[in-house]
This record gives C-alpha cells, sequence and structure tokens, in this order.
C-alpha cells in the first residue's frame, strides 16, 4: 500500500493561514498492543479495503498465547517488540554482562512473569518512545516500525470498525523545523527556540481535538493554564517526537466532542525526554466565544483609540445624507460611539469653528478595513476645533447595524490601541 512518509497536518485544523506555519505532522493514535481475534477478523478486516487489509496484517499477526482457532479466542498483536519472552530468554538477557541496568530495568518494567505459561508477557500501556528502549535493551531494533508507517495504521484503524475499546486518549507527532521561519528564526539560532516548541504543542492538542475529538473546526480552544519544563536544548538537526497524554477529558453528552481536557505534551529527541508542558483548556463553540468575547457597555465615557502604525487613517470617508458632498478626512481616534476626524480646510463642511452646529446631524460614514470589511451607518457633529492649516472635528454615531457594530468592535481590537493619555490602566 502506498502512503506518505511525511504528512503534514492542514493549516485549518491548527488554527492557520499560511500552510508554512504549521510545525507538526504524521498525527496518530497511539496503536493498540493487541486486538481480540473475534474483533480483528469478523469487525476491523471486513470494514476495510483489500489493500489495507494486507497492510494492516503485515504488522499485527496472531500470538501464540491464547489463541484457540476452534473458540475464535486469542489476540492478534502490534509486531514491533516481542509480546510474550520465554522465561529462559528473559533470564539470559537480564543476566547478560553486556545489559546496562537501564535496560534491564526497562525489560522488567514492562514484562510481568505468568506463572501459568511461564512467559513474560507485555504490559498494555505503552508508549512509542518506551518500544524504542525496549527494542533497543532486546537488541530487537529490525522490528521497529517508522513513524509514518504507524500514522498509515493509525489511520486505518480509526476508520475500522469494531475497536472503540482499543482507542486510546493517546496521540503522537512530529515536529518539523523549518529553520527559515519568518518568525521563530528571525535571526540565526543553533537550537530549537522555546517559544516554537509551546505553539508546536498548542497546535498538536487543537489538531487532535478536531481529528478524533469531534470538535467544529470553528470552535475556539480557552487555555486555562499552562506549565512549562525544559529539561534540554533541543538541536536541529534530530528528530523530534512529540507524545500527547490526556489527564482528564470531559466530552459533550449530546454530541461527544471535547469540551475540556488537561494533557500532559512530551517532547523527545534522541529517545531523551527533552521537555514537558501540562495545558488546560475548554473548547466553546464559536457563538458562545463570541457572546464570551462581547464588551459590555458601561455607564460613563467608553474608551478611545488611536490607529497603529500600519493601519491606514484614509479608511473612512464622510457623505452628506442625500450623496451630494464626499468630504475628504483623516481617522484620527474612535470608540464603539464616535470619531474624532481631521479635514483639510478647503474640504470641511463649515467655514469656522465658531459656526452653528444646527442641521449638521445628517451624515453618512464609510469605513473600510482589511478583515472587518465594509462599516456603514449614520453620525453627527458634536464639535469642531481649529488647528493650523486643518479642521477637527467630533462625531457621535447615531445610527448603527448590530452586524456594523460587530464589525466595528472587531476592527478596533485589530487595528487600533487605546488611548493612554485618555485612559486610566
Amino acid at each position: 500500500m502506498e502512503f506518505e512518509e511525511i504528512k503534514f497536518i492542514d493549516k485549518e485544523l491548527v488554527h492557520k493561514t499560511n500552510q508554512e506555519n504549521v510545525h507538526i505532522y504524521n498525527l496518530r493514535r497511539e496503536l493498540p498492543r493487541n486486538i481480540e481475534y473475534s474483533t480483528f477478523e469478523q469487525a476491523v478486516l471486513p470494514s476495510i479495503s483489500d489493500e489495507e487489509r494486507k497492510f494492516l496484517t503485515k504488522y499485527y499477526k496472531v500470538s501464540r498465547l491464547h489463541y484457540d482457532p476452534q473458540a475464535g479466542t486469542g489476540f492478534y498483536v502490534l509486531r514491533d517488540i516481542p509480546y510474550s519472552i520465554d522465561k529462559e530468554k528473559a533470564e539470559l538477557a537480564l543476566d547478560d554482562a553486556g545489559i546496562s541496568d537501564e535496560d534491564k530495568k526497562a525489560i522488567l518494567d514492562f514484562y510481568k512473569y505468568d506463572e501459568t505459561f511461564g512467559l513474560y508477557n507485555l504490559i498494555d500501556d505503552i508508549t512509542e518512545e518506551e518500544v524504542i528502549h525496549i527494542q533497543k535493551a532486546l537488541n530487537k531494533r529490525n522490528l521497529q516500525i517508522s513513524d509514518g508507517t504507524r500514522r498509515a495504521l493509525s489511520d486505518i484503524l480509526e476508520k475500522a470498525k469494531g475497536l472503540e475499546k482499543e482507542k486510546r486518549d493517546t496521540y503522537n507527532a512530529n515536529m518539523y523545523i523549518e529553520q527559515k521561519h519568518s518568525y521563530f528564526f528571525e535571526h540565526p539560532n543553533e537550537h530549537v527556540p522555546g517559544m516554537m516548541m509551546v505553539e508546536t504543542a498548542r497546535q498538536l492538542l487543537v489538531a487532535c481535538g478536531h481529528v478524533y475529538g469531534n470538535v467544529p473546526i470553528n470552535s475556539n480552544f480557552m487555555l486555562l493554564h499552562m506549565d512549562l519544563k525544559f529539561q534540554r536544548y533541543v538541536e536541529l538537526n534530530f528528530p523530534v517526537r512529540i507524545h500527547v497524554e490526556m489527564n482528564k477529558l470531559n466530552k459533550s453528552k449530546l454530541t461527544g466532542a471535547w469540551s475540556y481536557f488537561m494533557a500532559t505534551v512530551t517532547f523527545y529527541q534522541k529517545h531523551m525526554e527533552v521537555s514537558k508542558m501540562l495545558f488546560e483548556a475548554s473548547v466553546v463553540a464559536k457563538s458562545v466565544f463570541d457572546k464570551l468575547r462581547e464588551e459590555k457597555e458601561i455607564s460613563g465615557q467608553l474608551p478611545r483609540f488611536w490607529p497603529l502604525r500600519k493601519t491606514p487613517t484614509n479608511s473612512i470617508t464622510i457623505r452628506d445624507n442625500n450623496d451630494e458632498n464626499r468630504y475628504l478626512c483623516s481617522l484620527v481616534d474612535l470608540s464603539l460611539k464616535g470619531f474624532l476626524l481631521r479635514f483639510s480646510e478647503d474640504s470641511f463642511m463649515l467655514d469656522s469653528e465658531d459656526a452653528n452646529l444646527e442641521g449638521l446631524e445628517d451624515f453618512k460614514f464609510l469605513m473600510y478595513f482589511e478583515v472587518s470589511g465594509f462599516i456603514n451607518g449614520k453620525c453627527k457633529i458634536r464639535w469642531v476645533k481649529k488647528d493650523i492649516d486643518s479642521y477637527m472635528a467630533g462625531f457621535e454615531i447615531t445610527q448603527i447595524s448590530e452586524l456594523d457594530r460587530k464589525n466595528l468592535n472587531e476592527a478596533i481590537k485589530r487595528y487600533f490601541f487605546v488611548r493612554e493619555d485618555r485612559e486610566i490602566l
């Protein structure tokens, strides 16, 4: 079966606009160590294609232990490390003078002796990194399965039927280190930046939520707590594996989608732990998130905001209500209730700052911002002040739709910064 050895996650699944900002590939659920014979034969194999069956049975083999072909009992086991070791072979390995104490500990930690059969049997809960350690201890590196192959096997088992109880909330992926990244490698680095690892962990958790947790693509992940620990520098020229363990997971009773999780994300390089991160987050629907983020209007003066340096100040136009005249102006500041504009002397609607403002209560305004789009409504002049070669005029928004008000609020958050000279922060 042909498959991609390196498969990047889609940018939408990590809430990114550009694919070059995606830092994870080969996302996969932890493969089950064993699958009941009857489940494998009667549910899994019939639900996948012939090509997938051939590929899957290359790595999952029937274990001799507890196998009874007539009764249909037994297990298919993942063939990357021995599922069972004869007592004599295990004791020879443990007595070998060339084996390290660490490798001996790995064998004793992950294999439990079964007196009935005289075998050391592998425990069920074991991670990919622990598999590599056991392969080294038992000199079984010939059984190693590549990360790309594990991802392909995971994809097949994810869509196969009958494996609900075998699916653990444990996931793995690989980190892609783009040394030409404009932000993380703005200046030369001889190691992977810590903040790049934090962003990679975030992407991995978000992707797991969408791919495995039934979280809709437009949902928001609200970070509640984060704890970081870095043990070693991460080299640029060695692969990085990432392991995710869900410590606590709540799901929606209605949809089954993740609604809350506490997860440990562990980074490995050269088969050593280099960083461990704890994340706690809630997952909310977009409509709920928007409601939570709505600014509640309080009595008194609302904050006013300056345009950011890159925000075009000519993003607003003023017209008469009958559209007969259009007044050129630039934006000085704004709030949700009004804005301050600067007009040149020859484009202002009044002759002086002392002119009567009566009758100047019916103007249309139109703003445009790249992400927020067009915002329009009606306004009136509240005050005028003459500057050296221009006029400053304060306008109050008198009419604006709910959608335009929402877009205005979005524009303020993206393109403006609060006027610190006016506000007590």
